[in-house]
């Protein structure tokens, strides 16, 4: 889910004006400060997960700028970093802008394992049609070009297509339907893989997710209930793997699956498709949960190389911190760090 943040500015901050903020909470904040005949736009960045930031600016009136707009960075380390700064371009006539900025989780510049094998998201011995491939003329185009609908009746068990961690989860969402304004309100778990790139579960059921944030999900785990929240027709599992392409769009990725019926497999529309567990597949050995790439200190503007990654060998998480059960008084309709819907005090929500 894509997420733009708008906000107008008549004029260079005043004088006596340190310092402007805007945030997406427990997220990120996009600050402003005025130095001199400058303004200097900042993120201060907490989220473990890194994200694809897009500024732009719908009015820039006798203004010049440091960088190229609209100005994209992915941002991995916490804290405070310099984006760039604006200044009045010339002396007569007042400057003036209006800016706004959207985001996403990822990285802009990971680049998928495509030797790698990913297992069908339902139990092994179950037996589902593929509804919608990719390229599908319904609503698989543009950013969701490599999507795939499975069709999954209510309330199936969802299983994890690949290891990874949790980075997103929504399931307090009770509607679903054709209309408009069902875009947006489906229930979802995002899990982040060692390459970077994320793997999308769409149209979950109410209260459908057996996850906790931040929770590492290993291959074939069960994380999930199917159903048919947000716009949907009818009960299924939307999946796709995807990695940012700005804080505007997502690229999805095409991918290949074990099955019964031969691997590697790219999966065709209105066929059938067998889940088998990955000792009865030929499949190099999957990853252990130690080895799931843990995110790293760096702050990635896109126009700058990107650095050498060195994995060092962690602790393997337990049982108990992989597959941690729902809190008693936790309440499906609070706002979540992760949930990326409704509206935010600061600032008014477009999605």
């Amino acid at each position: 889910m894509m997420l733009t943040l708008a906000f107008m500015a008549a004029t260079l901050l005043p004088a006596k004006t340190l310092e402007q903020r805007e945030c997406a909470p427990k997220v990120f904040c996009i600050s402003r400060k005025r130095v001199k005949h400058k303004v200097e736009f900042y993120v201060e960045f907490e989220s473990p997960v890194e994200v694809t930031i897009t500024v732009d600016f719908s009015r820039f009136r006798n203004m010049r700028a440091s960088v190229n707009l609209p100005y994209t960075a992915t941002v991995r380390r916490k804290g405070k970093h310099k984006l760039f700064e604006i200044w009045q371009a010339r002396p007569r006539g007042e400057p003036d802008y209006n800016y706004n900025f959207s985001w996403r989780w990822g990285d802009a510049r990971a680049k998928h394992d495509d030797k790698y094998v990913y297992s069908l998201p339902f139990k092994p011995g179950q037996k589902f049609i593929v509804s919608q491939a990719a390229n599908g003329t319904y609503s698989h185009y543009g950013d969701a070009k490599h999507s795939i609908d499975f069709a999954l009746p209510e309330r199936t068990t969802v299983v994890a297509a690949r290891e990874g961690q949790l980075i997103a989860m929504r399931q307090d969402g009770r509607e679903g339907g054709m209309s408009e304004e069902m875009a947006g309100k489906e229930n979802y778990i995002r899990i982040r893989h060692s390459d970077g790139t994320i793997a999308g579960y769409y149209h979950l059921d109410h209260l459908g997710a057996m996850l906790t944030h931040g929770s590492y999900v290993a291959v074939g785990q069960v994380i999930g209930y199917s159903g048919s929240t947000g716009r949907s027709s009818a009960p299924h599992l939307h999946f796709e793997v995807h990695r940012p392409l700005d804080g505007n769009r997502r690229m999805t990725i095409p991918v290949k699956f074990r099955a019964l019926e031969g691997e590697p497999l790219s999966l065709k529309a209105h066929r059938f498709y067998t889940s088998i567990a990955i000792d009865e597949s030929p499949q190099r050995p999957q990853a252990r949960p130690g080895q799931i790439g843990r995110l790293k200190n760096l702050d990635v503007p896109m126009e700058a190389s990107r650095p050498a990654i060195t994995r060092k060998k962690e602790k393997a998480p337990s049982k108990e911190e992989r597959v941690a059960p729902q809190s008693k008084d936790w309440k499906a309709s609070e706002p979540s760090a992760f949930d990326q819907d409704g509206s935010f005090r600061e600032f008014q929500l477009y999605e």
